[in-house]
């Protein structure tokens, strides 16, 4: 909680904006979108991963990449994304799982980057930019990764290395990126070497737990 409270009196600080990076539907594309439960017509379309609306809100909320037949069956499913402008700060995924179900639900993806639009090209074609472990908790939690370099990739593809099935498909009541940036006038940018010394100090305290912190550590984060 020490550090956890440093943190958050920085971020205020910073004056940070959780800026979301997939503003319309367009910017979203699969090969896999299942016939019934993937296609906009279906009412399950790409749109409503950005809609706002958890599946633990309305139950039939969510997109499916394809689970009916054999076209795709040995394929890894993936999302595609298209960042409107290169980014060169470091990007979090954010999901929200799909509601009343527990098997198919995603526990491992990976992160791919490519500057065309291709479905010709796989993952051996492709820059190899994360992996994260999203273990199955319930059917309502929404996970947000960490941070991840998109090398300034214009297009990055999430693929479903896992889920609780063992399947190649993958469903998402949720799907966003985010970014954090800081307001370039903000308090903390007027403080000079302070802000530094700060910024440094939370880099070093990151990885210990409160147990662990000296009387010298707390003090120098209150």
């Amino acid at each position: 909680l020490v550090y956890d409270e440093a943190k958050a009196a920085v971020e205020a600080a910073k004056d940070v904006a959780h800026i979301a990076l997939i503003e319309n539907v367009d910017q979203l594309s699969s090969p896999y979108s299942d016939k019934d439960e993937g296609t906009e017509a279906s009412g399950h379309g790409l749109s409503k991963l950005i809609d706002g609306i958890l599946g633990k809100d309305e139950n039939n909320n969510f997109w499916h990449s394809d689970w009916h037949g054999e076209e795709h069956a040995e394929a890894k499913h993936y999302l595609q994304v298209e960042l409107l402008e290169p980014m060169t700060e470091p990007v979090m995924m954010t999901f929200s799982r799909r509601h009343g179900q527990t098997n198919n639900q995603i526990t491992k993806w990976s992160v791919y980057g490519a500057n065309e639009d291709n479905v010709d090209l796989f993952q051996e074609d492709l820059d190899s930019l994360a992996t994260f472990d999203t273990p199955f908790g319930n059917d309502d939690e929404t996970i947000t990764t960490d941070l991840f370099d998109t090398k300034g990739y214009k297009f990055l593809r999430f693929y479903c290395e896992n889920n609780t099935s063992s399947s190649a498909f993958f469903f998402a009541s949720e799907f966003n990126l985010y970014i954090d940036r800081e307001n370039p006038n903000s308090q903390f940018s007027s403080m000079g070497q302070v802000a530094i010394d700060l910024d440094n100090l939370l880099q070093e305290q990151a990885e210990i737990a409160d147990s662990a912190l000296t009387a010298t550590d707390v003090d120098k984060l209150a």
